[in-house]
C-alpha cells in the first residue's frame, strides 16, 4: 500500500520542480543572473524575492553555489558556505581507504560495470547501455537511464525511495543509502556492485 502511494505521489515532486524551475529561469532573466544562483536561494530568501523583488549579493551567492553544506538539527539548521563546508565534506568522505562502499540493498543481485555518475537526467549523453548509473537520489526522470544500466546506486534513499521501488519493479542490482557514493566514485571507475551484501568496490579507478 505505502509503494503504491509513493509511485501515485512522484508526479507531485516533477511538477513541484517544473514550477521551482521556471519561476527560477523567470527571475533570472529578469536580474541577469544564472538560474542555477536562483535555484541556489533558500526557502525564506526565495520568498522575499517573490514579495519584494529583491536579490541577494550575487559574489555570496555565487560562493554558495560553489560549495555549500546544510546542517539539520532538531532545533534548526546550520548553513555553511566555502572552506567551512569543503572542511565539512573532506570529514564525511575521509576513512574510505579500501576502495569500498556500503549501503542497503535495495534489490539484489552482483554485477560489474562503469560508473556513470548523473546528477542532471538530462544531460547524460555519456550514459551507455550496461554501464552503472551513481547518482543522489532517483526520480522518474531517470527511468530511461535505469533501464539502460546493469545496476544503480544512490547516496540517499529508504525501501519506499523511488530507486529502490523500481530496482524491485525492474529486478535490477540496486544499493541504496551509500551517503557518499557520488563523492566517492568518480566518472569511469571500474566497479563491482554486490548488492545481495549492499557493497560497492572500486576495481579500477579512472586513470
Amino acid at each position: 500500500m505505502f509503494e503504491e502511494a509513493r509511485v501515485c505521489a512522484e508526479p507531485v515532486f516533477k511538477h513541484t520542480e517544473e514550477f521551482l524551475t521556471t519561476t527560477a529561469e523567470s527571475l533570472a532573466q529578469k536580474n541577469g543572473w544564472e538560474t542555477r544562483y536562483v535555484l541556489s536561494l533558500q526557502q525564506g530568501e526565495m520568498e522575499r524575492v517573490l514579495k519584494d523583488g529583491v536579490l541577494l549579493d550575487r559574489k555570496k551567492v555565487e560562493e554558495r553555489y560553489s560549495c555549500t553544506a546544510i546542517l539539520s538539527y532538531k532545533d534548526g539548521q546550520s548553513f555553511l558556505v566555502g572552506e567551512e563546508a569543503e572542511s565539512m565534506e573532506k570529514n564525511m568522505v575521509k576513512g574510505i581507504t579500501e576502495g569500498i562502499l556500503k549501503g542497503a540493498t535495495a534489490y539484489g543481485g552482483k554485477v560489474t560495470g562503469t560508473v556513470r555518475i548523473v546528477l542532471d537526467p538530462s544531460k547524460a549523453e555519456h550514459f551507455q547501455e550496461g554501464d552503472i548509473l551513481v547518482t543522489g537520489m532517483t526520480r522518474p526522470e531517470y527511468l530511461s537511464l535505469i533501464k539502460k544500466s546493469v545496476a544503480f546506486v544512490t547516496d540517499a534513499g529508504g525501501v519506499l525511495s523511488h530507486a529502490a521501488i523500481v530496482a524491485r519493479e525492474l529486478r535490477k542490482p540496486c544499493v541504496i543509502g551509500t551517503q557518499r557514493a557520488t563523492k566517492i566514485l568518480k566518472d569511469g571507475d571500474l566497479v563491482e556492485v554486490d548488492a545481495n551484501q549492499g557493497v560497492v568496490t572500486i576495481l579500477k579507478r579512472l586513470s
